[in-house]
């Protein structure tokens, strides 16, 4: 429960109504033995624990700071000893679901992870230990209710109906809607929590094996039934009509010595109306009260919200939706409250005409028997397909979770072997029931007849239509770049728009949006904001002008956009000019991709598959749908359930089980995962290929590195030093074949060679440089202020790739490449090429998942400079660096290249327009190929302009601050020499990709002494 202990009592404790800490129970006030570990001050993850709060079944919770983000929480814990597939399942559950909602009804979900065997989320936390649980307890304890206490009932559950009806919108049905599980703030507000289905329960009502089951007394019909084909929204409106009736009786609806007995009331019982229990309350509430607690779920309220619009009519004496109910449903209901005396009245009135029936009655019975023993079988039938239907939902559900779990099952090496297998064991028992679930599908087709669709032919053609206008919008904005067209210019209608002039930028805003999902309407929007612009003035004025910037970038106006994006931050209040400036750099960047050679070819390619597809629509043929008939519509919805389940259990055992599939989605499938692993596990153990390589290698690289005592690391294998630099390299396995030395004793690569992974001694180096003094260290008369002080830094033996990843390499580990740098003219790209259109988040991510890195801005600047002071590490001139390096030159100017920084240096020729294959150039001293130019390379540090001011000495790398503004260093193909100096920093958001940035790998080293 995310709440913290109760605070000493207060002036506002007082002023409350359902809050009273005061009355506060007792709660744990100490961990869970055998977990000794956990005690304030502990660490997890980046959470200090401070205060205990609570235990339960699956572990527990406490008041912990969050150091990153300075903020106090409550953090839920699952402790090693309890992480069973039943906790992960559940607190996985409760944070993908926490995660999507935000109300203030709900207690929100911060963040989730593990750290160490301990399974964690944050939430935020509510002051004070209160539920509306402890609250029902103590009003039972006393001899009347409170005044106005049912009105506050009525607000009170008005807001949980609130909460639920901002989770059903989002997707999520709670399921275990309980007085325990809705917290109570200090000012009164219920707040609802535990969305993980969470068994931690301190209920009195016992199942028949002893084990504690408190959820049953508030569950549904549907739920006792175990029929998950029929549970949805409406199961949490019953469950919270559990809750109110409990509000307003001070006693549960259903209650039982047993989970059994419990069960068997929801099914067949009609609880007394509450105001009948409690002839103080209101009976109009009663009356909301029994509508949420109708057993068939098209009796009750359709929405969560539906049932909070009553309790406010209620409560504003309007007329409220729900009816109490007529005689012939109450005597129904009374038949089902007291089933004796119903049967008792039921003989009394039989006797008065027994003489008139006996003979119908006897003439009938043999009819009856045989009617029974069908009915009987039906039931039989029923029961069988609701099994198979409660199955099949949970088969949808297991292969959700098993999704979710095998993204966190890396990286590929022995020590998840274990979880390999077991994950695999459990999808391939969901894919062995393909053919059971075709079969039911190809049974419910059968229901229905084939008919041609016209809503989906006017949906095709609505599609079509949409596809045109944006082709048309995005074609021109390409003849405009390329000075083949006219700006566009849209006649205003402005009938069809507000008629209050500020409500114009709304609309114009929706139609340029870089996250409008329609396109095609650009020009339209740009003429709404320009109608009204000059005639506003502040902030609306400086909205309005970065509408007419993003619109103007969208048609192909990239001078306008830019004096739209400078205007904006300049009429921007000072609040706002900071948020503007980036904005500005956003515009910049967007003109950057768009107008370069490489973003006009790229558009060229994206409007080719735009008009491919508009062919296929025009040439389709119209699509079939199902029609069935009105007594089969819960048919169609179990085929539209079957198919998805069919599909997506299709995919995981193409692209998750197959043992050698690789996706976009996915990357390596679990089966490769464990293929590998277990090639590393051979490989390494005593006698297998790997390890009788690294026995015959580790002397010499011992004597080539003093005071390093390597011993073999996982993954990789030695390929021998360097000729030229003497440092030893090592092909990754998982990232492709180990290359073979030519004649020289140079590598000689290929589209399917491996990562190559240099290793670099420990030492020091001198980082940044400095413009003042030439006869100083690292002295650049180019040098910029965030590349001093210069500073000595101390770094431990580490890996670096000796080339940029390629393009083959990225698509072997991911099963994509995002890479669309194409030259129209002599030079073909290749999967030797550097991969880019990679974002610092993806860099991460999948470099993380193979156990690779990347490099810190102190290991790259090392090496980079390769022991050298110099601007760049081929020498202190231009002259020095001719036909050695890939930036902007003449080369790339003849071929028809259009970048600026050409004009810095238009005599070089380096042989390259856009990035060549790795190896390309020659290496430096240390072997790496390309540092200078080609491709930028990510940094794993957060830029910090001022870091080398106070940076460590040892292994330096900037700590995050929150900006998402990640380093990249070397300069690429289209910057000119400047930007690819040793000590030349740049920085760009860690979401973004850019066609010229791409990453050069990194690794520590494992199981040495130094």
């Amino acid at each position: 429960m995310p709440a913290s202990p109760p605070p000493a009592p207060s002036d506002k404790s007082d002023r409350s109504f359902f809050y009273r800490s005061s009355d506060a129970p007792a709660k744990a006030s100490s961990p869970r033995p055998g977990s000794a570990e956990l005690r304030p001050g502990a660490r997890v993850a980046h959470f200090v624990l401070r205060e205990f709060i609570a235990r339960g079944g699956m572990g527990q919770v406490w008041v912990a700071e969050d150091t990153e983000l300075r903020r106090t929480v409550a953090l839920k814990l699952v402790l090693p000893e309890l992480l069973d597939t039943r906790a992960v399942d559940f607190f996985a559950r409760e944070a993908r679901a926490g995660g999507r909602l935000a109300h203030p009804n709900i207690v929100t979900t911060l963040a989730s992870g593990r750290d160490e065997g301990l399974a964690w989320i944050a939430q935020e936390l509510v002051e004070g230990s209160w539920t509306l649980k402890d609250f029902i307890e103590s009003v039972r304890s006393e001899d009347v209710v409170p005044e106005g206490y049912y009105r506050n009932v009525a607000d009170l559950v008005a807001q949980v109906a609130d909460a639920l009806a901002a989770a059903h919108a989002a997707g999520v049905i709670h399921r275990d809607v309980k007085p325990a599980n809705i917290l109570i703030t200090i000012d009164d507000r219920p707040k609802l929590t535990d969305f993980g289905l969470a068994r931690v329960s301190d209920e009195s009502v016992l199942s028949m094996t002893g084990e504690v089951a408190g959820s049953w007394a508030y569950m549904s019909p549907e739920q006792v039934a175990a029929n998950r084909s029929a549970i949805d929204h409406r199961t949490d409106i019953f469950s919270l009509g559990v809750v109110l009736y409990e509000l307003l009786a001070l006693r549960r609806p259903f209650d039982g010595d047993t989970a059994q007995q419990i069960a068997e009331q929801i099914a067949k019982f009609e609880p007394p109306e509450a105001s009948k229990v409690r002839s103080q309350c209101p009976r109009e509430l009663g009356v909301i009260c029994g509508k949420a607690l109708e057993k068939s779920q098209g009796s009750r309220y359709d929405t969560a919200a539906a049932l909070a619009a009553d309790l406010r009519a209620h409560l504003a004496n309007r007329p409220i939706v729900a009816q109490a109910p007529n005689a012939l449903a109450r005597a129904v209901k009374w038949s089902r409250r007291n089933p004796t005396p119903a049967a008792v009245t039921a003989v009394s009135l039989a006797a008065l005409v027994i003489v008139s029936i006996l003979l119908a009655i006897n003439a009938r019975q043999a009819e009856e028997n045989a009617g029974l023993a069908d009915h009987n079988a039906t039931l039989a039938a029923d029961a069988d397909r609701e099994r198979d239907d409660v199955l099949r939902l949970a088969a949808a559900q297991d292969l959700e979770d098993l999704v979710a779990e095998q993204a966190e099952l890396w990286p590929p090496h022995p020590e998840n072997l274990g979880a390999f297998r077991d994950w695999l064991a459990r999808a391939n028992t969901l894919v062995a029931d393909l053919p059971l679930h075709r079969a039911k599908r190809d049974e419910l087709r059968a229901l229905a007849r084939i008919r041609t669709d016209e809503d989906e032919r006017a949906r095709r053609d609505a599609r079509q239509a949409a596809l045109e206008s944006e082709l048309a919008v995005r074609r021109q904005a390409l003849a405009v770049r390329r000075d083949e067209a006219e700006l566009p210019v849209h006649v205003l209608d402005r009938s069809a728009l507000p008629d209050d002039p500020l409500e114009w930028n709304a609309v114009a805003w929706s139609l340029v949006t870089p996250r409008r999902t329609v396109l095609g309407q650009e020009p339209r929007g740009v003429a709404i904001a320009e109608a009204v612009v000059d005639d506003s003035t502040g902030a609306y004025r400086a909205a309005l002008l970065e509408t007419i910037a993003w619109g103007r970038l969208a048609i192909g106006d990239d001078v306008g956009a830019r004096e739209a994006s400078l205007a904006a931050r300049d009429a921007a209040p000072d609040i706002q000019r900071g948020e503007l400036t980036k904005h500005v750099e956003l515009i910049e960047s967007g003109i950057a991709s768009r107008s370069s050679a490489a973003g006009l070819a790229a558009e060229e390619v994206a409007l080719a598959a735009l008009e491919a597809e508009i062919d296929e629509l025009r040439t389709g043929t119209d699509r079939v749908t199902l029609e069935f008939p009105a007594e089969s519509e819960q048919a169609r919805w179990w085929l539209n359930q079957l198919t998805d389940l069919i599909g997506d259990l299709e995919a995981a055992e193409r692209e998750l089980i197959a043992p050698d599939a690789t996706s976009a989605a996915y990357g390596w499938s679990v089966g490769k995962r464990l293929r590998f692993a277990a090639r590393l596990e051979a490989g390494h153990a005593p006698g297998g290929d790997l390890d009788v390589a690294w026995q015959r290698a580790l002397p010499a690289i011992r004597s080539a590195y003093p005071g390093l005592e390597l011993e073999a690391q996982l993954g990789l294998v030695p390929l021998g030093p360097d000729p030229d630099s003497g440092l030893w390299e090592f092909a990754h396995l998982a990232t492709g074949e180990p290359p073979e030395r030519g004649a020289s004793g140079s590598l000689v690569l290929t589209e399917e060679s491996a990562v190559v992974l240099v290793l670099v001694p420990d030492g020091e180096c001198w980082m940044g440089a400095q413009p003042l003094d030439p006869a100083a260290r690292n002295y650049d008369p180019e040098a910029y202020e965030d590349e001093f002080p210069v500073h000595r830094v101390s770094l431990s033996a580490w890996f670096v790739s000796k080339y940029e990843m390629t393009q083959g390499q990225w698509l072997r580990t991911t099963g994509d490449n995002p890479s669309h740098n194409k030259w129209p003219s002599r030079l073909v790209t290749t999967l030797l090429n550097p991969v880019e259109q990679v974002s610092w988040n993806a860099a991460v991510q999948s470099l993380g998942r193979l156990g690779l890195d990347l490099p810190t801005e102190a290991q790259w600047e090392q090496a980079a400079r390769a022991g050298t002071d110099t601007p760049w590490s081929f020498g202190a001139t231009r002259e020095e660096l001719q036909g050695l390096i890939n930036i902007a030159d003449k080369t790339a100017s003849d071929d028809g290249a259009v970048w600026p920084a050409i004009v810095l240096w238009p005599d070089h020729e380096d042989g390259g327009i856009i990035h060549m294959p790795v190896g390309h150039y020659p290496a430096n001293a240390f072997g790496l190929h390309e540092l200078h130019g080609n491709v930028a390379e990510w940094c794993l540090d957060e830029f910090d302009h001022a870091f080398y001011a106070r940076t460590p000495t040892r292994d330096p790398v900037a700590p995050k601050h929150g900006f998402d503004v990640r380093v990249f260093r070397g300069g690429s193909f289209d910057l000119g020499a400047t930007n690819a100096r040793s000590s030349m920093r740049n920085f760009g958001w860690e979401n973004q990709p850019d066609y010229t940035i791409g990453i050069r790998p990194a690794r520590g080293i494992e199981n040495a002494e130094r």
